[in-house]
């Protein structure tokens, strides 16, 4: 019952089943980043204008963009075999899976031949398509065909997500079976899964957590090293998804909880660290919009400006509404932290998502036998969960008013775009800080282990029968 061998086991064992069950480009925005790591594959850093969308020709229900690059025409033809975008006489599930031409898909191959594609990944950096970008490179030279790229790409994703969340799980001090149970919802391993930024983003969220956390809750001064592991995760987060730079929030753990580390020499690696990683977040986020957008964005942003202006409390009402009431447009967001995949049109039950929230309440409880003894002061103690809340609403909310500046139409009283998936890497902070500090449960431990394991299997199993059950056995009629 280690938390690292069930990460492994129960991770590798439903991550490879969801990446054999969903065609090629079924998870939530998988095209997009396949493109992206293609363009990424073939030398362009950036996008640029584009007059014709050839790839949404290709690949029909595709919708069309202003914004991308080149890309080798048999990327975007694997789209069109596999029938992934929707269409108005071709519903998206069982009707597509049944259309797949595996055929033409198996004879692809990447030639010089190259087609303009709309990109909606564009501002991503090349360090999260690091696990694509390799097999795209190898196929590339041993003239492999894209579907067995692609298959290698999810593979080597699930392996990067979940060696980041296994690393995590050692690193942190307390909390181990939390960040057990947040790795093992299966948004978590449907995201490791895919070919997406999430595998990486994700992975470096918690290794971040964990890494400030470790170091806050030792008994010794820091040491230059760990400075310098600091800078290289937290840099590297920022690079690979400028919105998660917030995590930052959580060093200030260090001179709180580490008296080794309030003398004035900690001092200075410490603000050169905060500096220099979120200069790096800002600086990529600068390359990532080097092009304008489209003159129908820049509108849209523009107006949404205008509207708050005139109407300062919108934000914080449509935030309210959505957190806590709407739940987000289609139900994106309270079932996308706990499951959904393909094309966020299949949803883990919501009697699963009940017990997927006990489960996640109760992890604070569960103590792994190396977890730290660490209790601190009054003072450390009270303040250390106060501001994880803290930054976790803090990072939430920055989160939902990005969408709501930047994707969502003036006037509308829901965030467009407000996907559980998000907020996944934030969810550590709020357990953490319902960790008790002293009291043990021994009597019980197993107990709840036992329940913990059981409720995150149960989850998954369910979610891989839906998943199943959705895209490949439409005369079944069983429906949850």
């Amino acid at each position: 019952m280690r938390p690292t061998v069930l990460l492994l086991l129960l991770g590798s064992i439903f991550g490879l089943f969801f990446i054999a069950v969903i065609p090629p480009g079924y998870n939530p925005d998988e095209p997009s980043h396949f493109l992206r790591a293609a363009q990424l594959g073939e030398g362009q850093l950036t996008g640029r204008q584009i007059a014709d969308d050839q790839f949404s020709e290709i690949a029909v229900g595709a919708p069309r963009q202003t914004f991308g690059g080149d890309v080798p025409r048999a990327v975007a033809e694997l789209f069109a075999a596999t029938h992934v975008f929707p269409e108005a006489t071709h519903p998206m599930g069982v009707e597509k899976t049944s259309s797949i031409d595996w055929r033409k898909a198996r004879g692809l191959h990447i030639t010089n031949e190259t087609v303009s594609a709309g990109i909606t990944a564009e501002a991503y950096s090349p360090l999260v398509y690091a696990p694509t970008l390799i097999p795209y490179w190898l196929g590339k030279l041993l003239d492999l065909p894209v579907l067995v790229i692609f298959y290698l790409a999810r593979i080597l994703n699930l392996a990067a997500g979940l060696f980041l969340t296994w690393a995590a799980i050692k690193l942190i001090p307390r909390g181990k079976w939390i960040m057990l149970m947040v790795g093992l919802l299966p948004t978590t391993i449907i995201q490791f899964s895919s070919v997406s930024s999430d595998p990486v983003a994700i992975g470096l969220g918690f290794l971040a957590v964990a890494l400030a956390l470790r170091i806050a809750f030792q008994d010794s001064s820091v040491r230059k090293g760990q400075w310098i592991q600091l800078l290289g995760v937290y840099a590297a987060l920022g690079v690979a998804k400028p919105a998660y730079i917030t995590l930052l929030g959580v060093m200030l753990a260090i001179p709180l909880c580490n008296r080794h580390a309030r003398k004035l020499k900690d001092w200075a690696p410490w603000a050169i660290v905060l500096l220099l990683a979120a200069a790096a977040a800002l600086a990529w986020q600068k390359i990532g919009v080097a092009l304008p957008p489209s003159p129908e964005a820049t509108a849209q942003v523009e107006a949404q400006n205008a509207f708050v202006a005139g109407h300062p409390l919108a934000v914080l009402k449509t935030l309210f509404y959505t957190f806590f009431t709407d739940m987000g447009v289609t139900r994106y967001f309270l079932p996308g932290i706990f499951g959904n995949a393909v094309w966020a049109r299949v949803f883990l039950s919501t009697p699963f998502i009940y017990l997927l929230c006990g489960a996640l309440a109760l992890s604070p409880l569960v103590r792994d036998k190396d977890e730290s003894s660490w209790e601190g002061t009054t003072i450390s103690r009270a303040v250390l969960p106060a501001g994880l809340v803290s930054l976790f609403v803090a990072a939430s909310a920055l989160i939902g008013v990005g969408l709501y500046m930047v994707y969502t139409a003036a006037r509308m009283t829901v965030v467009i775009g407000l996907q559980g998936r998000y907020f996944l890497p934030l969810i550590p902070l709020l357990l953490v800080a319902a960790i008790p500090f002293r009291a043990r449960l021994d009597d019980i431990q197993g107990r709840l282990r036992a329940v913990l394991v059981g409720i995150a299997l149960a989850s998954l199993v369910s979610m891989a029968w839906q998943t199943w059950t959705y895209l490949w056995r439409p005369g079944l009629g069983i429906f949850w």
